[in-house]
């Protein structure tokens, strides 16, 4: 998939000799023609489409090229990759006007997917897709709480900021009573390996985390009261 560079010029030379087969690239068949690229703008609009196919294709692609290359290739020569695939999808939940109940059905199974992957870039861009999400609309507090228990569970040496900085985000945007028992669970097993507890410490000096201890800190209690 050449989409990651649909702005350049060779872009639009590229798709002028493929064979495009199929009636999802009926769409992109003007624009080979003309030989012209294509602007972000008309890629997220066409994701609203009625069948959202472009969002499947997409991830379709990444699982491909995972099994294919593996990892290690992907995060040191597909950069442009992942940045497109973060800047896509945060384009596409950012607009509360847009994010309609299909288009959140359509996207959360593809969330979760991605921060249970192994690929570090993929797991960063759905968190950043994650908290542009959050911001934008209100989710159900099973859905709330299902993406809160992937951030937590799946957290790592690779991403402890990014992971614990979307935790806050998603509290401080949506309704969070309590965080989930099994992430915290996994935070207290992490902390010294992970310095999570300076993560947090350094996160209050940029943000308030007025949100996010309440909800950490009834989990703790839980714990222990279970533990007792």
């Amino acid at each position: 998939m050449f989409l990651p560079f649909h702005s350049t010029n060779i872009f639009g030379r590229l798709i002028s000799v493929l064979r495009l087969k199929g009636i999802e690239y009926d769409w992109v068949r003007p624009y080979a023609k003309a030989e012209s690229p294509i602007r972000l703008q008309t890629i997220v609009s066409k994701c609203f489409s009625a069948n959202h196919s472009l969002l499947s294709l997409l991830h379709q692609h990444v699982d491909y090229l995972f099994k294919l290359v593996g990892a290690q290739y992907m995060e040191n020569k597909m950069p442009q990759l992942f940045s497109f695939y973060a800047t896509l999808c945060v384009h596409i939940v950012a607009d509360p006007a847009k994010v309609n109940d299909v288009i959140i059905s359509r996207i959360i199974p593809f969330l979760a997917t991605a921060l249970k992957s192994h690929l570090v870039s993929l797991r960063l861009a759905a968190l950043m897709t994650l908290c542009q999400l959050c911001v934008s609309v209100t989710l159900t507090d099973a859905v709330v709480n299902s993406l809160l228990k992937l951030v937590l569970l799946k957290i790592n040496e690779s991403s402890i900021q990014q992971s614990t900085s979307a935790a806050v985000v998603i509290c401080q945007h949506q309704s969070v009573n309590i965080l989930p028992l099994k992430g915290v669970k996994k935070l207290a097993r992490k902390s010294c390996e992970m310095n999570i507890s300076e993560c947090i410490i350094a996160l209050s000096k940029k943000t308030d985390l007025s949100s996010f201890m309440p909800p950490l800190w009834r989990a703790i209690f839980q714990l222990i009261a279970e533990n007792a």
